[in-house]
């Protein structure tokens, strides 16, 4: 499964009311159809899938206990709405790393926006690549209302195995819980470091031992994914330096920035390979997104940044209610999120 989580901010404030209003309208139906979780576990005849609801119901309660702002997060399942229609859209200038953002109420500015369907996500996408900027469109592994709602299990979440299930379920937990203003890329990273420390945890408390070293093996590939991903980075830095500095033409640039991408290809293609994240049959499969521009490249990234020095800080407290309240609270007074995780 793709490290992809969409936070589909709902409100009604803001300079596109339409936007927010048809989000609104598309959440409120999606919560509409969703069934309760125990009677989804009663009336399912699936084993496998009952199993599955019935894991989310043990970890909704156990997270909980880690302090997670679980409230009523996966009380109920989707009725047959999956996530397959929502997407999001990323972009970033072609010649630097800087993403393109929208400002939200409340959150501030994101470099990302979530639609419900494909079709408007391309129109959006389309806008700005005739602005000259690098768009990509992708589908949502899963959202968070941050607390705003109780957001449903969508359906399609049930088909993936158990460790892509509670890593995927803690990282939209760890949203809600705490969600730093204007900062994605440490938010996004952030949730994932704490997502797969307690993913362990859980496993291993619950004397569920292979699964607990699947989520470790999860966990030692996005630290290296991290690191490779840092090291492009350092090199796509160099290359628009040395262009700005020599005056590259953008055709040049272009060509030249195509090479680092390649070079870089193989070693975190193989970091993302699929390895067992879907029941049979299922279309939700992991795999290599490809980095063909600065938009994927910083997409994928956002969910990467310091992941060696999150996941240390991760490894360091005994309770994650505890330590992101800490965290948030140091966020206040420090100039940047980054500093307040010590390494």
């Amino acid at each position: 499964m793709a490290f992809l989580a969409l936070l589909l901010l709902f409100t009604t404030a803001g300079c596109r009311p339409w936007y927010y209003l048809r989000l609104g309208y598309e959440q409120a139906r999606f919560m509409a159809t969703a069934q309760p979780l125990e009677s989804a576990i009663a009336a399912s005849d699936d084993p496998e899938r009952r199993a599955r609801l019935q894991l989310v119901e043990e970890l909704r309660g156990w997270a909980s206990r880690q302090g997670l702002a679980v409230e009523g997060n996966y009380s109920s399942v989707s009725n047959g709405r999956s996530l397959e229609g929502v997407h999001v859209v990323t972009a970033a200038w072609p010649d630097r790393l800087e993403s393109w953002t929208w400002r939200y109420p409340v959150v501030g500015r994101l470099p990302y926006r979530g639609y419900f369907d494909r079709a408007p996500a391309e129109a959006c996408a389309r806008r700005l690549r005739k602005r000259g900027l690098d768009s990509r469109v992708a589908r949502a592994a899963a959202y968070s209302t941050l607390g705003w709602f109780n957001d449903p299990l969508p359906e399609s979440l049930v088909e993936v195995d158990e460790t892509a299930l509670v890593v995927v379920l803690l990282h939209e937990l760890v949203h809600s819980t705490v969600f730093i203003r204007g900062q994605a890329d440490f938010n996004e990273s952030l949730a994932q470091a704490v997502s797969l420390r307690l993913g362990q945890d859980f496993f291993s408390q619950r004397g569920s031992v292979e699964l607990a070293r699947r989520v470790q093996a999860r966990r030692v590939r996005w630290i290296e994914r991290g690191r490779l991903l840092a090291e492009l980075e350092t090199g796509l830095l160099e290359l628009f330096e040395r262009c700005s500095r020599e005056g590259c033409k953008q055709a040049e640039l272009m060509s030249l920035r195509s090479r680092v991408y390649a070079d870089a290809s193989d070693g975190l293609a193989e970091l993302f390979s699929p390895t067992g994240n879907s029941r049979p049959g299922s279309r939700r499969g992991g795999g290599w997104p490809g980095l063909a521009d600065n938009a994927a490249f910083l997409a994928v990234y956002r969910y990467h940044r310091q992941a060696e020095r999150l996941a240390a800080w991760a490894a360091s407290w005994q309770h994650a209610g505890e330590a992101l309240a800490r965290l948030e609270k140091d966020c206040g007074g420090a100039d940047s999120p980054w500093d307040t995780i010590g390494g």
